[in-house]
């Protein structure tokens, strides 16, 4: 039940990123409703709009939001236009030609219902209807975007389309993972996170306790001489004994997660964190001014994005100098951690990491076996606009 509750939280958080990142992108179509029961023509024309339009791989069909200004808000379906949507998604890959992936989403954002496709894979446009559906949808017919309507493809949209596949590709930037900006998915191993210092602390007060009760039952005392024993099999000989009441250690015991909170959050933000670094290279042939990039990671639980370095409790690394070491600057917002970094002038060809210092992520257990989208944006002063994507990370169970 929690990895299903989780891998909806995951779903919405995509979502809400697709909706801030590409608001005004040509990857994003938005319909304030569902198509009325038997038009599914509208839902067809949209999707192959999407399809042929000059836009990344990934494209999103959107129920249930609307524009407004140079926002968006988000208005909700009702579950009729839920099981509406449902039933015309079903014949979509039948019905257009040549092959292309399209999946549906349902989420929650902001309390309200929405549903959206996911169009992928839009490699070979011009796409087309594959069969007749009504008198004025006939098969081969074809439709393009122009801004948020819908019209019927032109010779020039065809010849346009068709120059595509000579064309140079119109990325201009790759960011990848690993030092290698051609890496977009990793795959990684959750880290044991069962023992932080406050629960190791909490054991070893407990063998004290035991020993202590142990020593009552036998004895009728607190016997120093038992309790010494019980200090060295616990603590090793080197650790100094200090005599302490019954009380003392149970109040100790109940609050360790207060002692040891910096302990706590060294082990799981850098002994025990996932620690991500990410590469970026430059395809065009002139270099880029002013480089800055975005990225967003989805805020849920047992995901979290650190939003600095925590020292060594043990006085290895200072607080000053762990924020002199360079850590990329991390806000945490509503629904997703926001991650800014300014790289300055980048040269072609050029391969650099993004991150001075990687950035460190806290994972807990739920996300064995979860896949997490790490969504970027990458502007510049001579990009005509921004170039964005989306990396992946999956857990292994």
């Amino acid at each position: 039940m929690l990895y299903g509750w989780l891998r909806l939280a995951l779903i919405a958080m995509l979502l809400d990123d697709i909706l801030t990142l590409a608001s005004d992108s040509a990857d994003l179509l938005l319909r304030r409703d569902m198509y009325a029961d038997g038009d599914q023509g509208h839902l067809v024309r949209d999707v192959l709009a999407l399809a042929n339009a000059d836009a990344g791989d990934i494209r999103h069909l959107v129920f249930g939001a609307e524009r407004v200004g140079k926002g968006i808000r988000v208005c909700g379906l009702d579950r009729a236009a839920i099981q509406r949507f449902r039933r015309f998604g079903y014949d979509l890959p039948v019905l257009i030609e040549p092959k292309l992936r399209v999946a549906p989403i349902f989420a929650e954002l902001d309390g309200k219902p929405v549903a959206a496709l996911e169009i992928s894979d839009c490699k070979n446009p011009p796409y087309t209807l594959r069969r007749q559906i009504t008198e004025d949808m006939r098969t081969g017919a074809c439709w393009v975007r122009d801004g948020d309507s819908i019209r019927p493809a032109r010779r020039e949209d065809l010849d346009r389309m068709y120059g595509r596949h000579s064309a140079k590709p119109s990325v201009r930037v790759e960011v990848g993972f690993n030092g290698d900006p051609t890496c977009q998915e990793v795959r990684l191993d959750v880290p044991d996170t069962s023992q932080p210092p406050s629960q190791r602390a909490r054991e070893q007060m407990l063998s004290i306790i035991s020993a202590k009760k142990a020593a009552n039952e036998m004895l009728g005392v607190d016997d120093t001489g038992i309790a010494r024993l019980a200090h060295i099999r616990i603590f090793g000989p080197d650790a100094p004994f200090v005599q302490q009441g019954m009380d003392t250690i149970v109040q100790q015991y109940n609050h360790a997660t207060d002692e040891y909170e910096d302990a706590d959050r060294y082990y799981y933000f850098e002994q025990q964190a996932i620690r991500l670094d990410l590469a970026v290279r430059i395809l065009q042939d002139a270099s880029m001014q002013g480089v800055v990039i975005d990225l967003s990671l989805p805020r849920v639980p047992g995901f979290t994005v650190a939003e600095r370095l925590y020292p060594d409790p043990q006085g290895r690394r200072t607080g000053i100098e762990s924020r002199l070491v360079g850590y990329p600057l991390v806000t945490h917002l509503r629904k997703h951690a926001a991650v800014q970094v300014s790289l300055g002038t980048l040269w072609p060809g050029q391969v650099i990491s993004i991150f001075e210092t990687p950035l460190r992520i806290r994972v807990g257990p739920e996300m064995r076996g979860m896949k997490v989208a790490l969504n970027y944006r990458v502007s510049a002063r001579d990009l005509p606009e921004p170039e964005q994507g989306r990396l992946k990370l999956i857990f292994r169970r």
